[in-house]
């Protein structure tokens, strides 16, 4: 038996279909050692719109920074004491469904999807200092063409271009590549997407790929000496090697139909199974969030399933950040 002591966990979620007047998200606290867990914000802002399943409902990427908690709901970085009262709150031109977020050094990084961009945020000067749009027009316009013309695989090409965050010279809003994943690590800032199938790594302004990874993953970082990732489109997480060899398979739980509130919404919509949300514990486990909300530890050796907390059994209510929630 493991003498490990499990940390407490933030969870953000995100309430797909929630209408005008309901809760569409919020944020939780999880004990993994006792498995209770409390709701600490409850997010129904009716100031968006609620069209499609997601939209810009809910809370989304989680970091702290000091003292504070920073969160991200779909176009704006608020920033939280540890009693979860609102300090403060940021906005931006040029950021819209934001996705993940990570701090490294005095800095907060956030995806901005809809702009297929990375928003850099002095968490010193507490303003927005730099941004970096990744896609390639003209390489996506050719390809586009022979796709209709020879019905080849129209891939999103990819290429880093700087902006003012402050400016109107940024790109355009259109979420070509569904940029969601952000991991820094020594100077190299690592970004992946829903649809080019690789993990890059952006270091002294130049672009390159690291690592393959399957169509549809969130959360995607280096770890040891591979990539830990949660691969959404097959309901599992996933340790692999650089090469793309999986070392270990980590699947989702999922409740049946029995178990499940609108359990009759199609799959397109909510379904159980879906993974995103993840960080890593004492090197040696990988917490990572399921739909409905719930988290799951694994151990990252054994693949052995340690820890089951069930949030929500609302089919609806999808886990979308996690990040350890440390004592001061």
């Amino acid at each position: 038996m493991s003498e490990t002591k499990f940390p407490r966990v933030m969870v953000s979620s995100v309430i797909r279909t929630a209408n005008a007047g309901q809760s569409h998200g919020g944020l939780y606290i999880v004990d993994l050692e006792d498995g209770s867990f409390e709701q600490v914000i409850n997010w129904d802002d009716t100031n968006i719109s609620f069209r499609d399943r997601g939209a810009e409902r809910g809370l989304r990427g989680l970091a702290l920074y000091g003292e504070h908690i920073y969160v991200t709901s779909c176009d704006s970085l608020m920033v939280y004491d540890r009693q979860f009262n609102k300090l403060e709150e940021y906005a931006n031109p040029y950021l819209f469904d934001c996705h993940e977020t990570w701090v490294e050094g005095n800095f907060l990084y956030v995806t901005s999807t809809f702009y297929d961009s990375v928003l850099v945020f002095d968490l010193e000067k507490k303003r927005f200092t730099d941004g970096y749009c990744f896609r390639n027009d003209f390489d996506r316009v050719i390809k586009k063409a022979m796709w209709k013309v020879f019905g080849m695989q129209r891939a999103p090409g990819l290429r880093a271009v700087r902006f003012d965050p402050n400016s109107g010279g940024g790109p355009r809003m259109d979420d070509v590549l569904h940029l969601n994943s952000i991991y820094v690590a020594d100077g190299v800032l690592y970004l992946s997407s829903y649809r080019t199938k690789s993990l890059y790594a952006f270091r002294d302004g130049r672009l390159e790929v690291v690592s393959p990874l399957p169509e549809k993953t969130h959360n995607a970082r280096r770890f040891r000496d591979g990539v830990l990732f949660a691969n959404t489109g097959d309901d599992e997480a996933i340790y692999s090697a650089m090469d793309g060899a999986v070392r270990h398979r980590y699947p989702a739980v999922k409740l049946s139909d029995e178990e499940l509130k609108f359990a009759d919404l199609p799959d397109h919509i909510a379904r159980t199974g879906f993974v995103r949300g993840l960080t890593v514990f004492d090197d040696r486990y990988v917490i990572f969030g399921v739909s409905p909300a719930m988290i799951l530890v694994y151990d990252i050796e054994t693949a052995e399933l340690v820890k089951t907390v069930v949030l929500s059994r609302d089919v609806r209510n999808a886990v979308h950040g996690v990040e350890i929630f440390p004592d001061l």
